[in-house]
């Protein structure tokens, strides 16, 4: 009876991974979703299929981090910010909110 087992690569390692014959194979790519896409289009994924190893892809959300601040702003001042440079809407600021 065969063994069981799994193997987490990175899209990066799949070209240098050859499968073992004697055992049941669940191969786990893991990576962000560009590169997931690009792999799952190659031919070495197809071979490994065709062995009888069960190829699974997760996308990765660590690799990208998204940065949340806690930015305490009045609502003029975020008005403000938001106006930017523009002359006319700013005119428009002073004469709605400055005294």
């Amino acid at each position: 009876m065969k063994k069981k087992i799994t193997v987490y690569l990175t899209p990066e390692k799949i070209y240098d991974y050859e499968a073992p014959e004697d055992k049941y194979v669940r191969l786990v790519i893991k990576g962000d979703e560009s590169s997931i896409k690009s792999v799952a289009k190659l031919e070495k994924i197809s071979q490994l299929k065709k062995k009888g190893v069960k190829v699974v892809f997760k996308i990765d959300n660590e690799n990208k981090p998204t940065e949340v601040k806690n930015v305490q702003m009045k609502y003029k001042d975020r008005l403000l910010l938001e106006i930017g440079k523009d002359k006319e809407v700013r005119n428009w600021f002073n004469k709605l909110f400055e005294k």
